[in-house]
């Protein structure tokens, strides 16, 4: 059964098709998570955030055409907020262990290096590129959206992305970037 006829049955509050969901994705959801956060607890609150939201919100999913990417731009976002909640949360509990490397100065001079690389890729790319691509990944659009706005096919939208992925990826590496740039390549991963 495809994705889209789970979601209408999910529409009717099917368990079973909630289960088939769930199945289907938390394996990849976790992986993604753990590799970004390196914890398992962690990576479990984001696989339960994501399916809590899933369920929450069955009715809109009826809406979303390519469920796939809708569920890992879901999943995305959930880990971004948790990196950068980690980065600039203190505990007000002196009982809490606080992770101090995340406040070393070095660490967060190479997290705003590693943007500012990434902002002056984003630049470079070629117009259409770099607006396919800023239309995926800051406004979360899908490719046919970004096809009807953009005046082309959803194919060609893949292309651009693709191709603007492969530049930023060569050019962050290719800078020296890439071995200290994880949260950044979470931000550009093609899922």
């Amino acid at each position: 059964m495809g994705d889209e006829q789970l979601l209408q049955l999910l529409q009717e509050k099917n368990e079973e098709a909630f289960a088939e969901i769930y199945n289907r994705y938390w394996k990849r959801i976790y992986t993604l998570a753990l590799s970004y956060l390196k914890s398992p607890e962690a990576a479990q609150d984001i696989v339960q955030d994501i399916f809590i939201k899933i369920w929450t919100n069955k009715q809109s999913l009826l809406h979303v055409r390519e469920f796939k990417p809708y569920i890992f731009v879901s999943a995305r976002n959930l880990i971004i907020s948790s990196l950068r909640n980690k980065v600039f949360h203190v505990s007000l509990d002196p009982d809490e262990p606080v992770e101090e490397e995340i406040f070393f100065p070095e660490r967060q001079f190479s997290y705003r290096e590693s943007l500012d690389m990434l902002h002056k890729a984003i630049e470079q790319l070629p117009l259409q590129q770099r607006t396919a691509y800023n239309l995926s990944r800051n406004q979360g659009l899908r490719y046919e959206e970004i096809a009807q706005q953009m005046g082309i096919s959803p194919l060609t939208v893949r292309t651009h992305i693709s191709k603007a992925l492969h530049f930023i990826r060569k050019y962050l590496t290719d800078n020296g970037i890439a071995p200290a740039a994880s949260i950044i390549f979470l931000v550009i991963e093609n899922y």
